[in-house]
């Protein structure tokens, strides 16, 4: 028998494993999904460009992580990078026409997966398991706030 918060655990490794599996022709897997969604719900009127550094803050990935999925994008012609003309360290990703193309695809097949989940489960339960999904990242997010305020003071329980 697992105590509670353990079940949550299993449970949350469980649905962790479910990774959406996108049709072989598109070519790409979730972490460029993520990347490349970014790109194209991009903030500078309606162009499909991001700074790297919104990438790496918005989707909270490692540098290295961006860094390589930006590698993997680009190798298939889905992105392009430019460089800031007045400051070097600053890298725009763009999408290609193709990457345009994928990225609607996807979101497309995406969305089907989810009509599907949601006519399966309920819309009552699908609203309940949203309510609840936010409601627990809320209360993680408090806990990891409280932990670091925690950490600064010099508590040693953080």
């Amino acid at each position: 028998m697992f105590s509670l918060p353990e079940e949550l655990i299993r449970a949350a490794m469980r649905f962790k494993k479910h990774e959406i599996p996108f049709p072989p022709g598109l070519n790409i897997r979730r972490g460029e999904f993520f990347v490349l969604s970014r790109i194209g719900s991009s903030p500078f009127g309606g162009e499909d460009r991001v700074w790297v550094s919104e990438i790496q803050s918005k989707l909270d990935f490692s540098k290295p992580a961006v860094s390589q999925i930006l590698s993997g994008l680009e190798s298939k012609g889905l992105i392009v990078r430019e460089t800031d003309k007045r400051d070097r360290r600053k890298v725009m990703v763009v999408l290609t026409p193709q990457g345009r193309a994928i990225l609607q695809a996807a979101k497309e097949h995406v969305h089907r997966m989810m009509e599907e989940a949601v006519a399966r489960f309920g819309e009552e339960d699908s609203r309940k398991l949203i309510e609840l999904i936010n409601k627990l990242s809320d209360v993680t997010d408090e806990i990891m706030r409280e932990n670091a305020e925690k950490a600064l003071e010099g508590d040693p329980r953080s």
